[in-house]
C-alpha cells in the first residue's frame, strides 16, 4: 500500500467499533502473539495484544483475523502499553457484512480518489465511477437498472413505446434512449433528466446490500462514458434515510443524548448539494449548535424516529457534526467516527422551503445547496456501456467533444487570477467598503467561495484548477483575517489609500510558500503560517520539514488532533527526527495523554540527553503539572 492511502486512512475511512472484540493474531520479528481486534475500517484497525510486545512505531507486523478478513501486513502507528494502532497494506475491499456503504463512499470521495467502485451482490454487479471524489456515472447489469425499464416503471413511457424501442435496439444497434427520442416518446430535456435519475438510482440501490462484496479499482476512467455530477452527500443522505434500525446504529456511532450537534464546517463538504423536503428542513434549523440532542428531538415536532432518522442521515453525509470531544485513544491511527463540527451552517442562507432548478432541470420540493446552485455542464462520448451493462443513454454534447466551457466563467477565473496581488482582503472578497460588518463579510466569502471553490469545478482544465486554488487559498486566508475582530482591527490599521497586498500563495512553487509560511510562523502569525504550509504540503508531501512545520502550527492553533496526523506523516519520512517526536509528545499532553507524551519525549532524550525543553516537560508530566 502506498503512503497515499495511509494517508487516506487517518483523514477520511471511519472506525467500525466492536465492543467484543475479535480474535487476532500479530506477528512482529517472528515472535507471534494474540490480540484483540477493538475497532476497524478499511485501511485501519485498533487492536489489544495479551502482552506487550517488543515493537515500535513505524515497524512492519503481519496481522491475521478472520472476521474481518484482514490477511495482511500493517505498519505500527502507535503504540500504548499493550495496545497498538495499525496502518493496513491492503486494498480497499472487502465483504458488506463487516464494511458499511456509507463508510466506503465517504472515505472514497472524501479523500478525491479516481476509479471504480464495485459492489457484488449474488449475480448483481453494480460500479460507481469517481473522479477526484466527485461521483460521475453508474452502471449496473441488472435488466431492471436499465434506462428502459426505469422509464416504464415510472410511467415515462408505454409498453407499446417499450417494446417498439427494443425492437429497433436489436436491429440497429443504437442507443435505447436516443431511439426513444427519436419515436418521439421522450423530449431531449426529459432524457437528461432521466439519465440523472438512473445513475442516482443505481447508486442508491447499493444501500440496500445488507451481504456482498466491494472492490475499489484505482485509476483512470474510461474515455467512453458519460460524465455528470452526483452529491455523494445528498445520496448518503437519501441512501440512509431508507435503511432501518437506525436508531440503534446511530447511538452505536457515538450519538448520544447529551451530544450537541452543529453544521459540520469542513470545507471539503460545504458545497455539496442536498435535496432536503421542508420537514428535513425544519429539524436540521434545529441543529445550531446550541442544542443538545435531548432538546432537538423535544423541540422537533416529528416523531422521534423521525427525527433521529433524519439527523442520523445528515451526520454521515457530514453535513452535520457532533461538537463531542472525540475519543481520542486511538484517533492517530484514523479513527473518526465521531464529528468535530465547529463555526457556521455554510450556505444556510440557501435552505429553503422554494422550489429550485436541480442539475437535470427537474423542480425539487426544497433545496439546501452548496454548490452555488448552477447547473451542473455534462459530458457524453458513448452514453451506453459495454458488457451488457445498464446505462445512461443520451448525448449531451458531440461525440468526443470536450467540456463546452461558458466564456463567462473562464474570463472570471482568469481576471480574479490576474487581480489576486493587487486586491487587499476585502476586495478579494468583492467588499468595497472597508466598514462592512461580520454579517456581510461571511456572506460575501460564501458567495465568494461557492463561485471559485474548486470541487465545484472539478472537471476544468488543469490550469484553470491550478488558478482556481490559488484563488481560492486567498479567499480563505481574506476570510480568516476579516471574520476575525481582533486581526481585523490591525489588518485595518495596517492598510493605506492605494496599498496592495500580496494575498495568495503560488501554486507553482512549494518552497516559495513554504518559506513564506517560515515568516508568518517566526511572527506567531499562525493562522497565516497554516495557510502557505498546507498549500506547500500539497504541492511536494515528501518533504518532512514541510510536514513538521505545519504539524507544528496546527498544534499551535490547537487543533491537535489534525497535527498528529501530519506529524506521524512526517515521523514517516523522516524516522527518529527529534524535533517531530518532541512535537508528537507536546501534541499529546495538549490531548490530555501524558503516557503516549512520555512515550515519544523519552526517545528524544535517549539521543539527546541535555534537551532542556524536553527535560522540563518529562518534569511537568512527573509532577502531574
Amino acid at each position: 500500500m502506498s503512503k497515499r492511502w495511509q494517508s487516506l486512512e487517518n483523514r477520511q475511512f471511519r472506525r467500525i467499533r466492536n465492543r467484543q472484540g475479535r480474535p487476532l493474531r500479530i506477528t512482529v520479528n517472528k515472535e507471534t502473539a494474540e490480540a484483540v481486534l477493538h475497532d476497524y475500517s478499511v485501511l485501519g484497525a485498533g487492536i489489544q495484544a495479551d502482552r506487550k510486545i517488543r515493537a515500535s512505531v513505524g515497524q512492519t507486523v503481519k496481522i491475521s483475523c478472520e472476521s474481518p478478513d484482514l490477511q495482511c501486513e500493517a505498519e505500527i502507528v502507535w503504540i500504548h502499553g499493550q495496545k497498538i494502532g495499525l496502518s493496513l497494506d491492503r486494498q480497499v475491499e472487502g465483504s458488506l457484512l463487516n464494511f458499511r456503504v456509507p463508510d466506503i463512499f465517504t472515505g472514497l470521495c472524501g479523500a478525491g480518489e479516481t476509479g471504480i467502485l464495485e459492489f457484488r451482490k449474488d449475480q448483481a454487479v453494480k460500479k460507481i465511477y469517481l473522479q477526484q471524489g466527485t461521483i460521475v456515472f453508474s452502471s449496473s447489469n441488472e435488466l431492471e437498472d436499465s434506462l428502459g425499464d426505469m422509464l416504464l416503471r415510472d410511467g415515462k413511457i408505454t409498453r407499446e413505446q417499450y417494446d417498439k424501442s427494443a425492437e429497433i435496439l436489436k436491429g440497429t444497434g443504437k442507443k435505447q434512449g436516443a431511439i426513444l427520442v427519436e419515436l418521439g416518446a421522450l423530449r431531449p430535456n426529459d432524457m437528461v433528466k432521466a439519465v440523472y435519475k438512473q445513475l442516482e438510482d443505481i447508486c442508491l440501490s447499493v444501500f440496500s446490500f445488507e451481504n456482498g462484496s466491494f472492490h475499489f479499482h484505482d485509476g483512470p476512467l474510461p474515455d467512453n462514458l458519460i460524465r455528470l455530477k452526483l452529491s455523494a452527500a445528498d445520496l448518503i443522505y437519501r441512501g440512509l434515510k431508507g435503511t432501518d434500525a437506525v436508531q440503534k446504529t446511530a447511538f452505536e456511532e457515538g450519538l448520544r443524548e447529551d451530544s450537541v450537534i452543529a453544521p459540520f464546517s469542513y470545507p471539503l463538504y460545504l458545497f455539496q448539494t442536498l435535496n432536503l423536503p421542508p420537514d428535513d428542513i425544519k429539524i436540521i434549523s434545529l441543529a445550531d449548535g446550541g442544542r443538545k440532542l435531548r432538546d432537538i428531538l423535544k423541540e422537533s415536532p416529528f416523531p422521534k424516529r423521525k427525527t433521529l432518522q433524519t439527523l442520523y442521515a445528515l451526520l454521515y453525509a457530514k453535513t452535520l457534526g457532533l461538537e463531542d470531544e472525540p475519543d481520542t485513544s486511538q484517533q492517530d491511527a484514523g479513527d473518526t467516527k465521531t464529528f468535530k463540527a465547529k463555526g457556521t451552517f455554510a450556505g444556510a442562507e440557501d435552505v429553503s422551503g422554494k422550489s429550485r432548478e436541480n442539475t437535470g432541470g427537474a423542480k425539487t420540493t426544497a433545496r439546501a445547496t452548496y454548490s452555488g446552485g448552477n447547473k451542473e455542464r455534462a459530458r457524453a462520448v458513448n452514453p451506453e456501456g459495454t458488457n451488457g451493462e445498464s446505462t445512461g443513454s443520451v448525448n449531451i454534447s458531440p461525440e468526443g467533444a470536450a467540456p463546452n466551457l461558458p466564456e463567462e466563467q473562464v474570463t472570471r477565473i482568469n481576471d480574479m487570477h490576474r487581480m489576486i496581488e493587487k486586491y487587499d482582503f476585502y476586495e478579494m472578497l468583492g467588499l468595497w467598503d472597508k466598514k462592512a460588518e461580520q454579517a456581510e463579510i461571511k456572506k460575501a466569502y460564501y458567495k465568494a467561495a461557492k463561485e471559485f471553490h474548486p470541487d465545484k469545478n472539478f472537471d476544468l482544465p488543469q490550469e484553470l484548477q491550478d488558478k482556481l486554488n490559488v484563488i481560492f487559498s486567498g479567499i480563505s486566508l481574506a476570510y480568516t483575517t476579516l471574520s476575525d475582530p481582533l486581526k481585523k482591527i490591525n489588518y485595518d490599521a495596517s492598510l493605506k489609500p492605494g496599498a496592495s497586498v500580496k494575498l495568495a500563495p503560488d501554486p507553482k512553487s512549494a518552497s516559495e510558500n513554504f518559506n513564506q509560511g517560515r515568516i508568518y510562523y517566526s511572527n506567531k502569525d499562525f493562522k497565516k503560517a497554516e495557510v502557505f504550509f498546507a498549500l506547500a504540503m500539497g504541492l511536494d508531501a515528501k518533504k518532512p520539514e514541510y510536514l513538521f512545520y505545519y504539524g507544528s502550527t496546527l498544534r499551535e492553533l490547537g487543533k491537535n488532533k489534525e497535527a498528529i496526523k501530519i506529524l506521524h506523516r512526517a515521523l514517516a519520512l523522516a524516522k527518529e527526527d527529534n524535533d517531530t517526536l518532541t512535537e508528537l509528545g507536546l501534541v499529546y499532553l495538549n490531548l490530555g495523554l501524558p503516557e503516549r507524551a512520555e512515550f515519544y519525549l523519552k526517545q528524544v532524550l535517549q539521543k539527546d540527553p541535555s534537551n532542556r525543553k524536553v527535560i522540563d516537560t518529562l518534569l511537568k508530566i512527573k509532577k502531574g503539572v
